[in-house]
């Protein structure tokens, strides 16, 4: 494969590196970029995760951007994460041996086997005068290597079983980019259902008890249900449920 052959309607920008896919991709909307643009790039020198963390980018992963304009207030933009999971585990799913758990982590991760293999990143920013923001949508992919010394479980695909000619790049945002089409006009189609839908069917954890960090303070329950807007819902032990907008599963 020559390049990534992407869906009608898209375009590619391709970059041998950049800082970061989100912020090139971020500077073309502030440009005035339709949606649909892909910003994509063979290295990352200031790859960045959520709440500003570094994002590792060893050579041969995956490091792309969506950039789109769905004419939506921001609370049902910060959804689209939910979108990029489903299409993530969707692209990967068929590349592992079904004896590979691949798990979605609220509210951004992707796990195989419990080992982080792939991190989406959401952003949203707003021309002046303009109704509504465009919207960012990134996703880092372990394809051929592991982040090193990360503070938790991470994988490659290729060390998970996926064969070579579908662990490069070109190949990964080929199946990804026909996959976030497929669920990105699902989801502006107004199918949230089915995207939760697909989005529990792989939750990680789901029905068992967890802890979720919010900033300094810690809560435990049992995740029970995502809502309509994405919130992790969580039951105490007398079976009360409280939603929770920001976090992360430890």
């Amino acid at each position: 494969m020559t390049g990534p052959v992407l869906p009608r309607g898209y375009r590619l920008y391709a970059h041998e590196t950049l800082g970061s896919t989100n912020d090139e991709a971020r500077a073309l909307g502030l440009a005035g970029e339709p949606g649909g643009a892909v910003v994509w790039a063979r290295r990352q020198e200031a790859g960045r995760g959520r709440q500003g963390r570094a994002w590792q980018s060893p050579d041969g992963n995956l490091f792309v951007s969506f950039l789109v304009r769905p004419e939506r207030p921001l609370p049902v933009i910060g959804t689209l994460g939910l979108v990029a999971g489903v299409a993530l585990a969707e692209a990967t799913a068929p590349l592992l041996a079904p004896s590979v758990e691949l798990a979605l982590k609220w509210p951004n991760d992707m796990l195989a086997d419990g080992a982080k293999t792939a991190g989406i990143l959401i952003e949203a920013d707003r021309l002046p005068g303009e109704a509504h923001p465009f919207a960012v949508v990134g996703c880092g992919v372990n394809l051929v290597r592991r982040p090193a010394q990360a503070p938790y479980p991470t994988a490659c695909l290729a060390e998970l079983g996926a064969a070579p000619h579908v662990t490069t790049p070109e190949a990964m945002l080929s199946r990804l980019a026909e996959a976030w089409d497929r669920w990105y006009h699902r989801w502006l189609g107004n199918e949230m259902a089915a995207v939760r839908a697909a989005w529990l069917a792989r939750a990680y954890r789901l029905g068992s008890s967890i802890k979720l960090r919010i900033g300094d303070r810690f809560v435990e329950g049992r995740f029970v249900d995502l809502d309509e807007t994405g919130a992790i819902v969580l039951a105490d032990g007398r079976g009360e449920r409280t939603r929770f907008t920001i976090g992360e599963v430890l």
